[in-house]
């Protein structure tokens, strides 16, 4: 799908959350994956490397990688880049806990958003100027739709990334979402127990993904 020109690609939290549902159930249709590409996030390439060129960010599936020694842990590997002789690769910070996303009515809980910082004191240019965002999907939700769709099982380690280069004026967590902060549970959602009231919603709740060109 094409962009028109003079518009730009930019959904609320709950509806990145809207499409890593529909990839993990297997629903995600054609023109959303023309905007969100699936690539290995945690690999080789460097955030400088995965944004295109000329663009001010980008969004991305990727599937978490687990630790050895923690397997049935919850600790992931984050590093970023290639490991050369006198240069060591780059890492992922994270910058908080994470953020509850409610959905856009605020009834109940979809997800968490997470925020990290580049760190790589090989690359003194780039070191501490990229962010990442990583949004997951809450385990009521997998487990809600587990049984109904197959192939969550082989998806539910699946994530959704934007990277984005930091601004001068960025402090530690510049989400550029004014709009959509105010649904997260954080700033005021109607329901203080969303994890019980996703039980009470029906699983086709999620219909393909509307985006919000603006």
């Amino acid at each position: 799908m094409e962009i028109p020109l003079g518009a730009r690609f930019q959904p609320f939290d709950y509806d990145v959350l809207k499409f890593l549902f529909n990839f993990v159930t297997g629903r995600s249709c054609v023109d959303d994956e023309a905007l969100i590409h699936q690539e290995d996030v945690f690999g080789e390439k460097e955030p400088w490397e995965l944004v295109p060129s000329g663009k001010k960010m980008a969004y991305f599936l990727t599937r978490l990688k687990k630790k050895a020694k923690s397997m049935k842990g919850s600790r992931v590997q984050r590093t970023v880049g290639r490991k050369m002789k006198g240069k060591k690769p780059g890492t992922w910070h994270g910058q908080d806990i994470g953020k509850a996303v409610a959905d856009e009515h605020g009834r109940f809980l979809m997800g968490y958003k997470r925020s990290f910082l580049y760190k790589n004191k090989s690359e003194a240019e780039q070191d501490g100027k990229w962010l990442l965002k990583e949004f997951y999907l809450s385990e009521t939700m997998i487990r809600r739709v587990r049984a109904e769709f197959p192939i969550v099982e082989e998806r539910a380690d699946f994530v959704l990334c934007r990277i984005e280069r930091k601004k001068k004026d960025d402090d530690e967590d510049d989400d550029n979402d004014e709009e959509d902060d105010e649904i997260t549970l954080e700033q005021g959602g109607t329901n203080n127990n969303l994890s019980e009231a996703i039980v009470s919603v029906p699983v086709p709740w999620i219909h393909y993904w509307h985006r919000r060109i603006t």
